[in-house]
């Protein structure tokens, strides 16, 4: 898998994120299926949006890219940029957030036409504004809440995700470490209770992991500044080396 890293961020702190979950990821030997990840990490940090850009559109598109970032700042360029490669792309997002304020990732990608809205599933929210989930119901975009994911169950909720992404031509995945409950990982902007244990998150990226035309992912949302022991960087660097 190839690294890509696009500190730029809104969020104090989190510019530093990508160096410090890969210094975590060189403790890592094997992952848990007794496979040494194979990381190609580009050394240069990526400064701009254009530069990102035209970062995606070198990459083989035969290669898994994971790009680390310090907020969603990224997903609208980068998923922008693998939809001009993969024009049927489809997008799952892991966050306790919509992305569906005014200006944010997903509600930019949606206005501006460039994804089939029938190609993307939220899943794990939690906290939300009557306007996003508005925003949701009116375009018809498949999300799973927390409290859906509970009653359902969660191997049977990852099921019906992985049948029905299987069918995308390509899979673009966006990992925001938010979707984990704080006391898993205390360094994100969001200190909203209720989110996934350390253990659902990691089975959830082994699941998906296995899909092959999973070919691009990032990961936002650390913020080192507000970690604890390096507990939330910790766990985005065993994430990568499962999707490895």
């Amino acid at each position: 898998m190839k690294i890509l890293k696009f500190p730029l961020s809104e969020t104090p702190g989190s510019a530093a994120a990508p160096d410090m979950i890969l210094k975590q990821l060189t403790g890592i030997g094997l992952n848990e299926s007794g496979i040494s990840p194979r990381i190609d990490v580009d050394p240069l940090p990526i400064e701009s949006e254009q530069a990102l850009s035209e970062a995606i559109k070198a990459i083989s598109q035969d290669s898994r890219v994971c790009i680390l970032g310090g907020s969603h700042k990224l997903t609208y360029t980068a998923f922008r940029s693998f939809a001009r490669k993969h024009p049927d792309a489809g997008l799952l997002i892991l966050s306790a957030r919509t992305g569906c304020r005014t200006d944010c990732f997903l509600r930019r990608l949606i206005n501006d036409d460039l994804i089939d809205k029938s190609k993307v599933i939220l899943f794990g929210t939690r906290t939300w504004t009557g306007d996003e989930k508005e925003f949701l119901t009116a375009h018809d975009i498949r999300h799973f809440t927390m409290k859906r994911i509970t009653l359902t169950g969660m191997e049977d909720t990852i099921d019906g995700i992985t049948e029905t992404i299987s069918a995308w031509p390509t899979i673009y995945l966006s990992i925001d470490l938010s979707i984990a409950d704080p006391s898993c990982a205390p360094g994100t902007d969001l200190n909203s209770p209720g989110g996934l244990t350390s253990r659902e998150l990691i089975y959830l990226i082994q699941r998906l992991s296995l899909l092959k035309r999973l070919k691009m992912c990032d990961l936002v949302g650390v913020n080192p500044e507000s970690d604890m022991n390096n507990a939330t960087a910790r766990l985005a660097a065993k994430l990568i080396s499962e999707l490895a």
